[in-house]
């Protein structure tokens, strides 16, 4: 091999979202980051929403989690808005239990918080603020 020899390993996107899906499940699995008691608090303040109560899943992801806090509930709609279309393809399993309408759409959600004038009775963006600038941050919660 020469100096100028480059070599070039092309990893297809889907392989790589793929591999770092499967740490970041390994992650969710073993409650590193306290998912089982953000959602069941999130539960708990579903309870006590009025019955056909829709619900908005900002960076839903597969929205595993978010389906099992609404499993029972009585929730008239359900929208999940994540950026990555593997994640919404995992996530129209997860849903497709829920009593209720479910849509995914594929997008930023700070550009679509910011666009929409969808009334929703209640949002959740789960753990995923944190990966935010701090202005992209004040943006949304305005």
């Amino acid at each position: 091999m020469t100096a100028a020899t480059k070599i070039e390993v092309a990893v297809p996107p889907s392989a790589l979202f793929q591999e770092m899906w499967g740490i970041y499940r390994k992650v969710l699995d073993n409650n590193y980051l306290f998912h089982r008691e953000a959602y069941a608090v999130l539960r708990q303040l579903l309870q006590n929403q009025r019955p056909g109560f829709s619900f908005l899943d900002l960076a839903c992801g597969d929205a595993s989690f978010s389906a099992a806090a609404l499993e029972g509930l009585p929730v008239g709609r359900y929208v999940g808005i994540d950026l990555s279309r593997t994640a919404l393809d995992e996530a129209t399993a997860n849903v497709a239990g829920l009593s209720c309408a479910a849509e995914l759409r594929r997008g930023d959600f700070v550009e679509w918080l910011t666009a929409s004038e969808e009334p929703v009775d209640f949002a959740w963006i789960g753990l995923s603020l944190h990966h935010l600038r701090f202005d992209k941050k004040l943006e949304v919660m305005h």
